[in-house]
């Protein structure tokens, strides 16, 4: 799984406080040992961006990849220096999860990932 997903995913279990589902805290047992091979195209980065929840990418790059980016980005990325995207484009696009979980903040609830998918699927109590 890559890290862009995992800024793309919540929980939805019914016991989940609204407002407290986001972000996943992410607890990775693996990594893939080898880097995904995506190109840098920084124009695919400068729209994609806007739509990411920037402090959950700063946070994630921060404790997992051991990577500063700033607090905050410009109003127009079109500003943002190449060196502050491609360290973006290496966290989110070239790291990979093999194994892990990510846990709700609100409720505890744990999703699992195998084999570099998450496994978001609810009993159906919890649905």
């Amino acid at each position: 799984m890559r890290l862009l997903v995992h800024n793309l995913l919540q929980c939805h279990a019914r016991s989940c406080p609204l407002g407290q589902n986001f972000p996943l805290r992410l607890q990775v047992t693996q990594w893939s040992d080898s880097p995904i091979d995506d190109e840098y195209d920084r124009a695919r980065l400068v729209r994609l961006l806007p739509r990411l929840d920037w402090p959950t990418v700063v946070a994630v790059a921060r404790e997992h990849c051991k990577v500063e980016l700033p607090e905050t980005l410009s109003e127009s990325l079109d500003d943002t220096e190449d060196v502050v995207l491609e360290q973006a484009h290496s966290v989110l696009m070239q790291r990979d999860v093999v194994a892990g979980e990510m846990v709700c903040p609100g409720c505890g609830h744990i999703y699992p990932i195998v084999d570099g998918i998450p496994n978001m699927l609810l009993n159906e109590d919890e649905i």
